[in-house]
């Protein structure tokens, strides 16, 4: 499904009331990696044109995923990119304060409150309001002596899966677990995205 061709998923709010709590377990791990990737590879904060609609492409999924995990999404997918700017607009000689006082209520206004009353969002706003407060107490010397903003938090939701290289043999290695055919079948449906419910019934 194109992220970017909106939530109408043809039958998701049924499968969401059919499987109930299965529905988060099965459906949002892979929601929330698509939506982390859409961010990472098409948005791009740019006050002089700011596009917004990949961050709407994903806000419109808020129906499906809590406020807790979208905040996380966008701490680890928005935020960093949205500390860069503000510090290289807060380190350039000709730099305007209003302006970047009313950039940031904006910004503030694009989210839903829902989603900046959860704490780790609500964290990178108070981050941003302290380094321009910061920038205004250093005045002159803000090129200077402004740090710029730390690293932001690991970023496993967007990162592609990849087979990690095996380690080499030791004496200390456990044996490996010969695989059962129910494991097979697990990691066979894992990959074609279905889900494998036992019936529990003996079968011939």
């Amino acid at each position: 499904w194109d992220i970017g061709s909106g939530v109408i998923l043809p039958g998701l709010a049924e499968w969401r009331q059919l499987l109930g709590t299965t529905f988060n377990e099965t459906i949002v791990p892979h929601l929330v990696r698509r939506l982390a990737a859409h961010l990472a590879s098409t948005f791009e904060v740019a006050p002089d044109d700011q596009e917004i609609a990949p961050l709407e492409h994903v806000l419109a999924w808020k129906e499906f995923l809590s406020p807790r995990i979208l905040g996380q999404l966008l701490v680890a997918e928005f935020f960093p990119k949205w500390h860069a700017v503000l510090y290289q607009w807060l380190t350039f000689a000709a730099a305007n304060f209003v302006e970047i006082g009313n950039w940031f209520s904006w910004w503030q206004s694009v989210f839903p409150d829902e989603l900046n009353a959860v704490p780790a969002v609500a964290a990178e706003w108070e981050r941003g309001l302290a380094t321009i407060n910061l920038a205004l107490d250093l005045g002159d010397r803000v090129a200077t002596d402004l740090p710029p903003p730390t690293a932001g938090p690991a970023r496993p939701i967007a990162a592609t899966t990849t087979t990690p290289a095996k380690a080499p043999p030791s004496a200390k290695t456990k044996p490996a677990v010969e695989a059962t055919f129910k494991d097979v079948v697990e990691e066979w449906c894992t990959e074609h995205s279905l889900l494998l419910m036992p019936l529990r019934e003996a079968h011939a």
